[in-house]
């Protein structure tokens, strides 16, 4: 349970240190006149916009449902 909690957050923390140093990298771009360091930047910001949604997408952490299991007649539309 702690190793997927820690493991998303290392994660998420990644995606914005990644989302951060596209942004700088596009400031360097500008400061340099340099369009390949602004691409770069660019395709930075795009990889950690794409990496912050599947992570949150993916629970770190999901309780077990005991109404989540195939057996209790929840697929046939018999109530139980």
């Amino acid at each position: 349970m702690l190793g997927n909690l820690g493991k998303g957050l290392l994660l998420r923390l990644v995606s914005y240190a990644v989302f951060v140093w596209g942004f700088w990298m596009l400031f360097q771009a500008f400061e340099r006149s340099n369009i390949v360091i602004g691409i770069g930047g660019g395709v930075a910001i795009l990889v950690a916009m794409w990496a912050m949604v599947g992570f949150r997408r993916a629970p770190a952490f999901r309780p077990k449902d005991p109404n989540d299991d195939a057996g209790n007649g929840a697929q046939d539309g018999k109530s139980s």
